[in-house]
């Protein structure tokens, strides 16, 4: 993950490949980011919080997620695009749903 956008704010400029727009929501693991691909798609970004990803257990779970995901038929979830680390916590960047 790149410098966030501004004094005090938690938001990054990019998450891997992909430039972050703003954040869509936040719970007690983790994260949920509105990007962009490098091909200009709109995405959501899933990254772990810090202190989760330290944990192996949970940073293997929520790839699994990702995996499990992946293998849904695409009419039923959000398409899995990537998954990746940024520093040294992961991420699931999946098509964006507007709600």
């Amino acid at each position: 993950m790149t410098g966030p956008r501004g004094p005090g704010s938690g938001t990054p400029e990019r998450i891997g490949d992909h430039r972050v727009s703003r954040l869509l929501g936040e719970g007690g693991q983790g994260a949920v980011y509105l990007g962009e691909s490098p091909g200009g798609a709109r995405v959501a970004i899933k990254v772990l919080h810090a202190r989760p990803a330290a944990d192996p257990v949970i940073r293997r779970r929520f790839l699994r997620e990702a995996e499990v995901a992946a293998s849904v038929a695409a009419f039923c979830t959000a398409r899995v695009i990537a998954t990746g680390l940024a520093d040294g916590r992961p991420y699931i960047v999946s098509e964006y749903v507007q709600r």
